[in-house]
């Protein structure tokens, strides 16, 4: 006769206690899962916002761009129609430096505040030059989305100039 050892048989309550463990083991697996994964978007994100900014910085700070908006400034009392061809073309370039990073800023690539309020006053000194060149080129290609973002981006930077105000006032 032998007498083989059985392991003793686990009864429904085992079972169901054994299922209770695994069942909250996995969810502290997949909570954990859950913290990492947030965490490690919110470090993508913001090394995505830092890259889109660095880039909008390039665009803005360039050193001929910079030389471009001095020339916009210059012009304040100029009228349109006696800028030489290399002002014009300053103008231009400016508009369109601030167009792009218009655009990038409504594509939510990084927080408008992050160029309103470091360009504001260059937005709002060179929309009043500038916008008599952006009506014309409208004008002249009969499209009203010419330089938008740069419009935009001015009238952004018109609107944190007045909230400004108010909050000190």
């Amino acid at each position: 006769m032998t007498t083989e050892k059985t392991a003793p048989a686990l009864n429904s309550t085992q079972w169901a206690s054994v299922a209770a463990v695994a069942t909250a083991a996995s969810c502290l697996g997949i909570l954990a899962s859950l913290v990492l994964i947030y965490r490690q978007v919110k470090h993508t994100r913001t090394s995505a916002v830092a890259a889109a900014f660095s880039k909008a910085l390039e665009i803005l700070q360039d050193e001929a761009r910079r030389i471009d908006r001095r020339t916009v400034f210059a012009l304040e009392a100029v009228p349109l129609e006696k800028w030489t061809e290399d002002q014009r073309l300053a103008a231009e370039r400016v508009i369109h430096s601030y167009d792009q990073v218009a655009t990038m800023v409504q594509a939510h690539m990084f927080p408008k505040d992050l160029v309103v309020d470091n360009w504001g006053h260059s937005l709002r000194n060179s929309k009043p030059v500038l916008m008599p060149l952006v009506r014309q080129y409208r004008e002249k290609w009969k499209s009203s989305e010419v330089w938008d973002g740069f419009e935009w981006l001015c009238d952004e930077a018109e609107r944190a100039n007045r909230k400004q105000a108010q909050r000190t006032s």
